[in-house]
């Protein structure tokens, strides 16, 4: 007998157990009945890694979820999240159609953990595994890991305990997968082209990241793009903001039956570029220093932040600068390290009394979290405009965190005292804390790749979005546009260029 006839014998007698083992793990038609099938047993055919700035999550968010800009949603598309890990998330569907990618299983994950210049970082370098902080593998530079081509290969589906269904749906299932499931690039994909991130996202320019948190940027190699101008906050626990109304009170800055009030325009307190200039370079060494009483915290974002340099433009003049720790007692180098950290957090009370204690935060949702939390102290910190108020408290009166003024400005307030929920008005007015955001790219990027890039940017650049914390620049929608940005820099004022 032949090897032909006992394959053909095989086929007939043998039954499919015989062939478990090597039979590809992706049933191509129930994949496009169902999403949990398609996360489970089919590895993508395109990955398209972004990572970076938290700021423009929503855009992203909107990009993905709207049928026809990348996934068409006629067929199943799947929110993914980490467990343990709120800063990464995917998507997972097929191309649109009309689009190079169309009908391909596309996955496309958002990694924002560390910030700006983690993500700026690994675009830069290729970066696989590993960090450049101190040669610790960090998580921001690994992955969420979908089914890979290795385990369809192998018949391998992903196990039932590692995907938690949030939303039971065939089309739009919203799943929460195991925090085991992460991987750094050597091993998540399968196709080598997806073992690099394809897309940065910056609240400032890579030419003005914190020294030493990135490799050298050439702008020929790697072009950024400015999406809109971005805004900051000086953000205050309860505790602060009724100190500070008591100081701009006895200064004769605001009525006398505005303390406590948390609620309106004329009670909001004001915060200088002196008073956090002073404070995050180490001049303020005690809650008195800035006329207040009371146990101080300076929260911050580590060195990898883009929301870290922009601060550090802002009040200090240079990305570069290392503020001293604003601590009495402690040595210059310990001092630069407690302001240099990435990632992990210090507190410092050695030989201070009513001292100011100095911690850094991986994620903005973090530092919101600690100043929110903080019951007892005065804390103070910059974040991103784009975190709505409704982080902060289920409305007005439960807030236990606050913008404040700056330099007299609102943030939050519009002139008639009206609240805006979307703080673009004071941007549109030139706010002074606002720089221009950029996404960043390699130039070598091309195929679907380049076309998934360019569809995230015009979702970015689209006003219908209508992103908190942002205003745009020349849009289509004139009303939620600014007149002011930083002329390509920056280091430069803001003004009407």
């Amino acid at each position: 007998m032949n090897m032909k006839m006992i394959a053909a014998a095989c086929v007939a007698f043998c039954g499919a157990s015989a062939f478990a083992a090597v039979t590809p793990s992706c049933n191509v038609a129930a994949a496009a009945a169902d999403g949990v099938t398609l996360l489970k047993t089919c590895a993508p055919e395109i990955t398209f890694y972004s990572a970076g700035a938290s700021a423009v999550k929503g855009a992203v968010t909107a990009t993905m979820t709207t049928d026809g800009k990348i996934f068409d949603k006629s067929k199943p598309f799947v929110t993914i999240n980490l467990s343990g890990n709120s800063n990464a998330l995917a998507y997972y569907g097929y191309g649109a159609t009309g689009t190079t990618w169309a009908g391909k299983r596309v996955a496309v994950i958002y990694n924002s953990t560390n910030g700006s210049m983690a993500g700026v970082n690994q675009l830069l370098t290729g970066l696989k595994t590993g960090s450049i902080e101190g040669g610790v593998d960090q998580q921001e530079y690994k992955t969420i890991q979908l089914h890979t081509a290795a385990a369809q290969k192998a018949g391998t589906s992903m196990p039932d305990a590692d995907v938690t269904v949030n939303t039971v749906s065939a089309l739009a299932p919203v799943v929460t997968l195991a925090a085991t499931r992460i991987a750094d690039f050597k091993t998540a994909w399968g196709v080598d082209k997806q073992k690099v991130a394809h897309m940065a996202f910056s609240d400032v320019r890579p030419s003005e990241a914190t020294p030493g948190m990135i490799a050298k940027w050439d702008p020929k190699a790697f072009p950024s793009e400015t999406i809109a101008m971005q805004g900051f906050g000086v953000l205050v626990n309860t505790n602060m903001y009724k100190a500070l109304q008591a100081r701009d009170i006895a200064a004769g800055r605001m009525a006398a039956d505005c303390q406590d009030n948390t609620a309106t325009a004329a009670c909001q307190p004001n915060i200088s570029t002196v008073d956090y200039t002073a404070l995050m370079t180490g001049k303020v060494t005690a809650a008195a220093d800035l006329g207040l009483t009371g146990t101080l915290t300076l929260h911050r974002r580590p060195a990898s932040s883009g929301t870290q340099a922009s601060t550090q433009i802002r009040f200090a003049g240079q990305s570069a600068y290392v503020g001293k720790a604003p601590v009495n007692g402690l040595t210059t180098a310990l001092s630069i390290a407690a302001f240099n950290m990435a990632g992990s957090e210090i507190t410092n009370t050695a030989g201070v009394t009513e001292g100011v204690l100095v911690k850094t935060h991986s994620g903005t949702g973090d530092l919101i979290t600690a100043i929110r939390g903080d019951s007892t102290g005065l804390s103070i910190g910059v974040a991103s405009l784009d975190n709505s108020a409704t982080k902060f408290g289920a409305n007005r009166a439960a807030q236990n965190a606050f913008w404040v003024k700056l330099d007299g400005i609102s943030p939050d307030f519009k002139g008639d005292g009206t609240l805006d929920s979307k703080y673009r008005t004071a941007l549109k007015n030139g706010y002074s804390f606002a720089m221009e955001f950029q996404t960043i790219k390699s130039v070598k990027l091309a195929g679907d790749y380049s076309g998934i890039y360019a569809a995230i940017v015009n979702g970015l650049k689209d006003p219908a979005a209508d992103l908190t914390g942002m205003a745009y620049i020349g849009s289509t929608d004139a009303a939620k546009n600014t007149p002011w940005t930083r002329g390509g820099n920056n280091y430069l004022p803001l003004n009407k260029y």
